[in-house]
């Protein structure tokens, strides 16, 4: 049974926006939300080095969505290994396997 749809989120550690911008570059489309931690409800304690961290990211791609945001302020840590796997379905892999030698090494 093939994959139609997929809902994938990926935490990163302070590049979240180079990271989405660049798989922008490749899919296309356009972000359906993009918010950073300053963004935020005013009742988050975020230091003001990390305001503009991405809390939030969506970018639809064929039938599914690709989501992610920076570690937050209390967060633990972003490793290898504890951020989300990715699964794309069949149109989108082909476009992937064209760009896999560019893609930022944390979203691999």
């Amino acid at each position: 049974m093939a994959i139609d749809t997929y809902h994938t989120y990926l935490t990163f550690a302070g590049n979240c926006r180079e990271a989405f911008e660049f798989y922008r570059s490749v899919f296309g489309g356009d972000f359906h939300v993009f918010a950073t931690f300053g963004e935020g409800p005013s009742d988050m304690d975020v230091p003001a080095a990390q305001k503009h961290l991405v809390m939030h990211v969506s970018l639809p791609i064929g039938g599914g969505v690709l989501m992610g945001s920076d570690a937050g302020p209390q967060a633990p840590a972003v490793n290898a290994g504890n951020n989300s796997p990715s699964r794309w379905p069949p149109a989108a892999s082909k476009r992937a396997m064209r760009c896999s030698p560019s893609c930022p090494r944390v979203a691999r």
